[in-house]
């Protein structure tokens, strides 16, 4: 038997403005990425404030690393903005998927 381990996960979080990791500041969101293959990342498990605000500042993190289609579970109820569409359906959530093309 072989096995391969690789780094496939990660968590991003959001510092306040004048914030940072490095100083082991309080940080006002997070979110969990896992790698599905080479551009394709989940987000999931969000908290904090500011959630659109923050979706947009984690797609623009995993992009730096050559995602091109995030996806996120969202309750069967909630939607997700324009351009983002279903790619798999529950009863009780939903895939969704945004195709990023160009810069």
């Amino acid at each position: 038997m072989a096995d391969h381990y690789s780094h496939g996960t990660g968590i991003i979080r959001f510092y306040p403005q004048g914030k940072c990791y490095q100083n082991r500041d309080s940080f006002d969101g997070v979110v969990s990425v896992k790698w599905l293959d080479d551009h394709t990342v989940l987000l999931e498990a969000a908290l904090g404030n500011d959630g659109a605000e923050r979706l947009q500042e984690a797609i623009a993190a995993v992009r730096q690393y050559g995602a091109t289609r995030i996806r996120t579970k969202r309750a069967a109820k909630h939607r997700m903005p324009q351009g983002w569409r279903i790619v798999e359906r529950g009863e009780l959530e939903n895939v969704w998927e945004l195709t990023i093309t160009g810069k």
